[in-house]
């Protein structure tokens, strides 16, 4: 696995091994590139259960002017700074070794915001309806945040003032892009 483009283009990244985690295919993260215009100008990044750390690194490479990375497993962590470490950008970088829910209310405490989330979390455990309702409720999106989630299924359930722009589908890997309107509410 390799940072596809930007100033670390070509950079090789360490994968955790075990089934544990599960990598964003170089194929996803190219394609999610391509959606997002391929180049960032300082926008703040949110990597939720982070695994390899691939995508927010590619955000980075890319131009993004910070970016966090969340995960807990012990792991994928040790790949992270592994990463993070050979990335040699560390004011650029921060690493919450913390489960989802501590994280967000950590950043929330230091009342930061994000334009752009990715959301990866294991597949099943619905952990990303618990992750978009909090990063609603502890205000940590920015004014015309991008949030998108990976999933295995077609099917996401949209919580409160989420609207779908997005969907693609990549092999057994889909794509959901989301904006949030606080006036939107579904039902």
């Amino acid at each position: 696995m390799r940072i596809i483009a930007g100033r670390r283009k070509g950079m090789s990244l360490l994968v955790p091994g075990g089934r544990s985690v599960r990598p964003t295919p170089d194929r996803v993260r190219e394609a999610l590139m391509s959606i997002l215009g391929g180049q960032f100008h300082g926008e703040h990044m949110l990597d939720l259960f982070a695994g390899s750390g691939a995508v927010a690194l590619e955000c980075a490479s890319r131009g993004c002017s910070q970016v966090v990375l969340v995960e807990c497993a012990a792991a994928a962590l040790q790949t992270i700074e592994a990463n993070v470490e050979r990335f040699a950008q560390p004011d650029a970088i921060q690493v919450l070794a913390m489960d989802m829910r501590h994280a967000l209310s950590r950043l929330a405490d230091d009342e930061r915001r994000f334009d752009l989330v990715y959301l990866d979390p294991p597949y099943g455990l619905h952990l990303e309806e618990v992750a978009l309702k909090e990063l609603v409720s502890k205000s940590l999106l920015a004014k015309n945040a991008q949030v998108w989630v990976e999933t295995e299924s077609a099917e996401l359930l949209l919580v409160d003032g989420y609207q779908r722009f997005d969907h693609r589908r990549y092999g057994r890997v889909h794509l959901h892009g989301l904006t949030h309107n606080e006036d939107v509410h579904v039902p």
